[in-house]
């Protein structure tokens, strides 16, 4: 009998393949014109398989990336890396996890002299932490939490890798907030099916509350 966390992680990452083909390139500038439906398949990954299996997955579909012709850049990173860190929010209710990470790429965003004169944009990333301190473990406010987690991942390889003016950020933001939510519904969508599929229960927190 095959495994059913093996199994829901294979499903996963034949979907985020999948997902790969629809582009979410509207958003120009924004740092999801780098990015496809995956961002909405791959970050569950954490919710099924944990930090190992998810680290597997991401790893895996890397490496495909790279035996297709692809070199290994930051822009091949920028695919992988946001994603990464939105599946370990799936994961990890740790402090470190949901509130320094996105402090600290609130820290590079503010050390960048574009990203100081916009620093309103990093604003986003306190909604990850937010999450964290009220204990919120809906299935709705983890899936927010994780993308604004890619988000600020995204944001900050965005900022030291393709030039772009404070303004053009600021701009941005009434844009992200669409984009985002977008994003966190069909996280929601992705993991209802998932847990149907595999599971048929309904979604139940198993992270531990924080202290």
């Amino acid at each position: 009998m095959v495994d059913t966390k093996s199994a829901r992680l294979a499903f996963i990452g034949l979907l985020a393949k999948s997902a790969s083909l629809f582009k979410f390139s509207w958003i120009v500038g924004s740092f999801a014109a780098f990015f496809s439906a995956t961002g909405c398949v791959l970050p569950v990954a954490g919710a099924f398989s944990g930090i190992t299996g998810s680290s597997v997955l991401v790893g895996l579909l890397f490496a495909l990336r790279l035996l297709t012709g692809s070199a290994a850049s930051l822009s091949i990173l920028a695919h992988f890396l946001p994603g990464l860190f939105a599946a370990y929010y799936w994961a990890s209710n740790s402090f470190l996890m949901r509130v320094c990470v996105p402090a600290a790429c609130a820290v590079m965003f503010a050390a960048h002299p574009v990203g100081y004169e916009a620093l309103i944009y990093s604003i986003f990333w306190l909604i990850p932490m937010a999450v964290y301190f009220s204990n919120n473990k809906s299935l709705f406010a983890t899936a927010l939490g994780s993308t604004f987690t890619a988000h600020a991942i995204g944001s900050v390889i965005w900022l030291y890798t393709v030039p772009m003016i404070s303004e053009q950020w600021i701009n941005l933001m009434p844009l992200v907030v669409f984009e985002r939510c977008v994003m966190a519904l069909g996280m929601v969508a992705v993991y209802r099916a998932t847990n149907w599929i595999f599971a048929r229960r309904p979604y139940k927190s198993v992270l531990p509350a924080h202290s």
